[in-house]
């Protein structure tokens, strides 16, 4: 995300909502002939408008959370991927269930995912510290998503020297070493925490270890939702590009961080009588 807001929330919420009177304005006297027309019109100068919007609302909502933990990156961490996420605007239409036609359009509130990345940067400008140091766990996340890539191969039988040798990796990703049997569950595991342990590290005084501690659930999870059915070929599936992995990891640390339990949904549930 960018760090350059032009305008806020405020003022970009001001104009959308002018757009949308204007338009509701015109559906009251509209043809049905030129509803469609006039709905399409409204959309095309929203939706430029909907995606200022979310960046001014990703700023604001970073900006608030990194200011009230900033003597502390841990308890930022911790309190970005606790607190509930910040709301973009998307433009609904409201159909008359007789006539099947367009009566009215308005903006709904939507939740968004946290990009941990984003918010690190604003943490980093509102502390005034070098992005250097603290650009670690964004390599060794990377380098987690390719570990990941790594044993979905190995379970269904594809070369893990083929994924090794055509998985974008950056610079900085490539430095970390794998180790012998990288894909075994321990290693898997030990990866996790590295992960964890440069976003959160709280020591805890008994064990000497940081308080915020992987388990084989998180390494179990993150399994579970890293592939899915491919569109485009067939017999292969589809693993998480690095912004997926990434709101996976934001969901295992709020775990993490809650205590909390993971779930399994979807199937079909016996009805109590």
């Amino acid at each position: 995300m960018s760090l350059t807001v032009i305008r806020n929330t405020v003022e970009v919420l001001a104009e959308m909502q002018r757009i949308i009177d204007e338009t509701n304005a015109k559906l009251k006297t509209a043809k049905d002939d030129d509803i469609e027309g006039i709905v399409a019109k409204c959309k095309g100068k929203i939706d430029p408008l909907a995606k200022e919007y979310k960046l001014a609302a990703e700023f604001e909502h970073y900006d608030t959370l990194a200011k009230t933990a900033i003597d502390s990156k841990q308890n930022a961490i911790i309190l970005a991927v606790t607190t509930a996420s910040y709301m973009v605007k998307v433009m609904v239409a409201e159909v008359d269930e007789a006539t099947k036609k367009i009566t009215k359009v308005e903006l709904d509130d939507k939740p968004a995912r946290i990009d941990l990345a984003g918010f690190d940067r604003v943490y980093i400008k509102n502390a005034k510290k070098s992005a250097a140091a603290d650009a670690r766990w964004t390599y060794a996340m990377q380098k987690l998503n390719q570990l990941f890539c790594l044993y979905q191969a190995e379970q269904i039988g594809v070369s893990k020297s083929f994924i090794e040798e055509t998985y974008y990796l950056k610079e900085k990703a490539k430095e970390i070493e794998l180790g012998k049997n990288p894909t075994s569950n321990s290693k898997l595991l030990g990866a996790v925490q590295d992960v964890v342990d440069m976003l959160a590290y709280s020591k805890n005084e008994k064990t000497g270890n940081n308080t915020y501690k992987a388990t084989s659930h998180d390494v179990g999870y993150l399994k579970s939702v890293y592939a899915r059915v491919s569109s485009k070929n067939e017999l292969s599936v589809s693993v998480m590009n690095d912004r997926r992995f990434m709101d996976a990891i934001v969901r295992m640390m709020k775990r993490i961080a809650t205590n909390g339990t993971y779930g399994v949904d979807g199937y079909k549930v016996i009805k109590k009588k």
